[in-house]
């Protein structure tokens, strides 16, 4: 049997300052700090990658388009992570904390610009559908704008669209929609004639 052979190397420097004539020996990686004995660890900044951005941004924007958003909050929340994969992905070297901060900021910024858009926009005038057919009420409507009409020869359970004006028996009503087995209907003297 061959004689076993140990070889021992000297020991590295654990770190090569500037000022070191052996500095050339140990080239310290980019992004990392020299720690004990001469290894190196990462910084521990956390990074969220921009593909898990553009997931968000994707999974927002499809909760939008299947109609789960009603005043904004997703569509505004989808298009800032879909701007904030564009710069995570330009600015690699944003941090987790940086990130999360720059997405809360624009989701307020804009969700409040939207909400004040919203409001100037105030109340409009309901259009009558082309479709839209005439009603009579059987059951007067009360103060929640509940009641109900005859239409095509049956009775239905029907909503007010404008709770504010009252609706008496015997009144004419245009049906603009259903919701299930209840109508939406309008005042006849609030549509205009086409």
């Amino acid at each position: 049997m061959p004689p076993a052979i140990c070889l021992r190397f000297p020991r590295a420097k654990p770190w090569a300052g500037p000022n070191d004539a052996n500095r050339h020996r140990l080239p310290i990686p980019t992004g990392q700090t020299p720690g004990r004995m001469g290894r190196f660890h990462r910084h521990s900044t956390l990074q969220m990658p921009p593909h898990l951005w553009l997931g968000l941004a994707g999974l927002l924007l499809a909760a939008v388009l299947i109609g789960l958003d009603s005043d904004g909050l997703l569509l505004v929340g989808g298009l800032a992570a879909l701007l904030l994969a564009l710069l995570s992905g330009s600015a690699p070297l944003l941090p987790l904390a940086g990130q999360l901060l720059i997405f809360a900021a624009l989701v307020g910024v804009a969700y409040s610009l939207v909400r004040r858009w919203s409001m100037d926009r105030g109340e409009r005038a309901i259009p009558p559908a082309a479709g839209a057919e005439l009603a009579e009420v059987i059951a007067a409507f009360d103060q929640r704008g509940e009641g109900r009409v005859r239409w095509q020869g049956q009775s239905w359970a029907a909503r007010n669209l404008e709770p504010t004006r009252p609706l008496a028996r015997g009144s004419a009503v245009l049906v603009m929609g259903r919701e299930g087995t209840r109508l939406q209907v309008l005042p006849h003297g609030d549509a205009p004639s086409s």
